[in-house]
C-alpha cells in the first residue's frame, strides 16, 4: 500500500508536461534527434495518453503543444510522428 501511495505522490507532484514526456518515453526510440515513433504511439489517443500521465486530455493537448514547441515531438495530422528521446528525458526530469 505504501508503494502505491508513494507512486501517486510522485506522479501528482511532477508538472503535467513532465508526466506526459515520461509517458511518451516508452514509445521513443533511443537514437539521437527527432526519430519516427514506434507503431503503438502513432495510434495512441490523447485520452489514453492522459490516463497514463494521470491527467485529462485537454491538459495533455497543452503539454503536447509545449513539447512540440520545444522540439521534443513532431506532430502531423493530429498524430505524433517523431520524438526526440533526449529532449523528452529533459522534460521528464523537470521538477
Amino acid at each position: 500500500m505504501r508503494v502505491i501511495i508513494e507512486r501517486f505522490a510522485a506522479q501528482t507532484s511532477l508538472p503535467t508536461v513532465a508526466r506526459v514526456a515520461a509517458a511518451l518515453l516508452a514509445h521513443a526510440v533511443p537514437n539521437l534527434g527527432l526519430q519516427p515513433v514506434l507503431a503503438p504511439l502513432a495510434n495512441l489517443t490523447q485520452a489514453e495518453l492522459a490516463a497514463s500521465a494521470g491527467t485529462v486530455k485537454e491538459v495533455v493537448s497543452r503539454a503536447l503543444a509545449e513539447l512540440e514547441s520545444g522540439g521534443a515531438i513532431e506532430r502531423s495530422g493530429g498524430h505524433i510522428v517523431k520524438t526526440d528521446r533526449e529532449k523528452l528525458v529533459a522534460y521528464a526530469k523537470r521538477l
